[in-house]
């Protein structure tokens, strides 16, 4: 017990000083009204130079109204319900540039999304709140509410469930002949602890809800984490990279050259030196929005490598810029990019209709009729 007591303190103890170390090199700066809500956000390099920067604005209700960067703003309208109607951007100098309508949405009286984000797409329900279609995407469920298949033009997705209605496997039909298919284990507390894409394998390795590390098929750890005393807060990744075929080759061959001279007796006076390739590590650091979305990465050196940008439901543009894979981005949850979907614990989300494959285990309020609408994400508030 004190072995393991005292191993566990200086995991703790390494990992604030890791943490606290991270605040002094990027210090995220705050500042926020008499309600206490997020007025501004502003990280910065070493050298104090800007590396993002949000002011935001808000309404009666709380609901935010404007979200400003230096390359521009994000106006949102809002129903009475608080559900957003309408999102637009304005690029900057603001008094040069007009503003255009990049969203828009209508919705049912039970909270279900009629139209949106553009205003050719339409939706269509049954009685149970399920969505049946939109565009050319069609959704079946079966009787636990789970959707079981999303069929579109070129692929289809079928999903299987456990008896606690989690994810356990997503495949991915493409053709007659081809598919993927993404396997999920979870542990008795509902994390999933497992991913098997095509064969590919990956193990996460816990600390309560947040990920410490990664490993491979191998047990070969990939990724490891940082995370601040938040939930969904991710704050640095170390990336291993493997010895590359390449280097592994380049070293058999100086070996092979060396035996080879042993063997013919050549002389070994002259010391030869062959260099063992070692696995490669960086560490990049996460910067993150108002909301908790994850917009950019940086290396060590404070410049930025990784861009990401959301739409108001969580839908990549461009599935983010740069070339480094890792897994946190809008909220700070995890993106699935074979299944196309977030994780977020308990249940999958799809931003592509802004809604959950599997019903929320809480079943609301009966006053409150969104809230008894057990499929939307926030009940269309962002």
């Amino acid at each position: 017990m004190p072995k393991t007591l005292n191993r566990k303190t200086e995991f703790e103890l390494c990992h604030l000083l890791f943490n606290s170390w991270l605040q002094s090199l990027y210090p995220p700066e705050y500042a926020y009204d008499t309600a206490d809500r997020l007025l501004s956000l502003a990280s910065k390099d070493p050298k104090n130079a800007a590396l993002s920067s949000f002011t935001y604005t808000y309404d009666q209700l709380g609901n935010r109204l404007t979200k400003t960067t230096p390359a521009e703003q994000s106006g949102y309208a809002y129903d009475v319900l608080s559900r957003l109607l309408s999102a637009t951007e304005k690029k900057q100098p603001l008094k040069s540039n007009p503003s255009r309508t990049v969203e828009q949405y209508a919705y049912d009286p039970a909270g279900n999304r009629l139209s949106g984000p553009k205003q050719n797409q339409a939706y269509s329900y049954d009685p149970a709140n399920e969505l049946l279609q939109v565009r050319d995407i069609f959704f079946t469920y079966d009787n636990n509410g789970n959707v079981v298949t999303k069929a579109e033009e070129n692929k289809t997705f079928q999903f299987l469930y456990d008896a606690e209605n989690k994810l356990t496997e997503a495949i991915k039909v493409t053709s007659s002949t081809a598919s993927t298919t993404a396997r999920y284990n979870y542990d008795p507390f509902g994390r999933r602890i497992e991913k098997n894409v095509g064969g590919k394998i990956e193990k996460f390795f816990y600390d309560n809800e947040d990920i410490l590390f990664i490993t491979d098929g191998t047990n070969r750890i990939t990724q490891s984490f940082v995370h601040g005393p938040g939930i969904d807060e991710p704050l640095a990744i170390n990336q291993t990279k493997p010895v590359s075929t390449a280097e592994l080759h380049k070293t058999l061959s100086q070996l092979a050259s060396v035996l080879q001279g042993m063997l013919l007796g050549n002389s070994l006076a002259t010391t030869v030196t062959v260099s063992m390739p070692v696995p490669k590590t960086d560490t990049f650091f996460y910067l993150y929005d108002g909301l908790g979305s994850i917009i950019g990465l940086t290396d060590s050196k404070g410049k930025i490598v990784q861009k990401y940008d959301y739409d108001s439901f969580g839908n990549l543009k461009g599935q983010g810029q740069g070339s480094v894979k890792q897994p946190y981005t809008y909220t700070g949850r995890e993106f699935d990019q074979e299944a196309g979907l977030y994780y977020y614990r308990a249940r999958y989300y799809d931003a592509g209709v802004g809604r959950f494959l599997q019903r929320d285990p809480y079943s609301g309020f009966k006053f409150d009729v969104q809230s008894l609408n057990l499929y939307p994400y926030l009940e269309s508030d962002i």
